[in-house]
């Protein structure tokens, strides 16, 4: 009897992991799910289902004998180096006849510039990995896909991706969203960064993985004169700035190899504490214990 073969999933949804949702690579789940303690996950032939999926329905399609997707893991990058160079060329292009304005909101009466940022990492934290950060201003705008130096992982891609947004800001005196999938990046700067501040950068499992690399965001933030909001946006979910970002950062993955910076700043005093004008959001239901943090540590080698 001839072999039946099975069909690649389409759609990965993710009901727990680091950030719940659909996804449409194996690359992308497997960092929300890789060494996350009860993650819950699926492989799924269209979207509908695996929505439903992820909040919690039956999925009639899907025999309740069905067990997990087996992952299904491709080269990495998923894009060339030819085909990487070209999308960024097209991105980063301004468009003809048009006036450049950049992508903005309006919250609470106030008028905000808005900015996405996403990192990308295939293979998170093993030997082999490739990581790229993206930025994505709006069409036009000095969007960033850069090649990660340094340690290969997801975390450290989504932290830098906040840096270059600050570092590529044409005008820090003016209200800025940087809306980020990483609810990681942004407990990293509110809940946690004041407190390793206060214990050393001492874990429960030991040093803090990129003490650099948190530091001097957290001295990019607290020196940026306009008021400044971390945003958590559901990545994944059709969103087309997060949906650029994310793949501008995927095609930074396929460039060639770079060394990683200095990130080393001259540490701040022990009484220094954050400006007011800097505002985080993120859903509580996304909230990362510092149990899960450690687990997630465990996984990755971000030093």
């Amino acid at each position: 009897m001839p072999k039946v073969k099975t069909k690649k999933p389409q759609f990965y949804a993710v009901r727990r992991g680091r950030v719940p949702g659909v996804y449409t690579s194996w690359d992308d789940t497997l960092a929300q799910v890789n060494g996350y303690s009860g993650a819950v996950h699926q492989g799924f032939r269209t979207r509908e289902e695996a929505e439903a999926f992820v909040n919690g329905q039956p999925t009639p399609s899907v025999p309740n004998s069905a067990g997990p997707s087996q992952p299904y893991a491709r080269p990495i990058p998923a894009q060339s180096k030819t085909t990487a160079t070209n999308f960024i060329a097209s991105v980063i292009a301004p468009p003809k006849d048009e006036e450049i304005k950049g992508l903005t909101e309006v919250e609470d009466g106030k008028t905000w510039r808005v900015v996405y940022t996403d990192g990308a990492c295939s293979g998170n934290g093993k030997q082999g990995a490739k990581g790229g950060v993206g930025v994505y201003w709006g069409p036009g705008m000095k969007n960033v896909a850069e090649r990660l130096g340094g340690a290969q992982t997801n975390n450290r891609a989504e932290l830098i991706g906040i840096v270059r947004a600050l570092e590529t800001d044409p005008d820090p005196s003016t209200p800025l969203i940087i809306k980020t999938d990483s609810s990681y990046s942004i407990q990293c700067m509110r809940d946690w960064l004041p407190k390793w501040r206060m214990n050393g950068f001492r874990t429960g499992s030991g040093p803090v993985k990129n003490k650099e690399l948190l530091l001097y965001l957290s001295s990019l933030m607290d020196g940026r004169p306009g008021h400044l909001k971390l945003q958590h946006v559901r990545g994944h979910m059709g969103i087309e700035g997060n949906e650029m970002a994310d793949r501008l950062a995927v095609a930074g993955a396929a460039l060639p190899d770079v060394a990683d910076r200095d990130w080393t700043i001259k540490e701040p005093e022990e009484d220094q504490f954050r400006p007011d004008h800097v505002d985080f959001e993120v859903p509580p239901e996304l909230l990362l214990s510092e149990e899960e943090l450690l687990d997630m540590e465990k996984t990755q080698q971000f030093q």
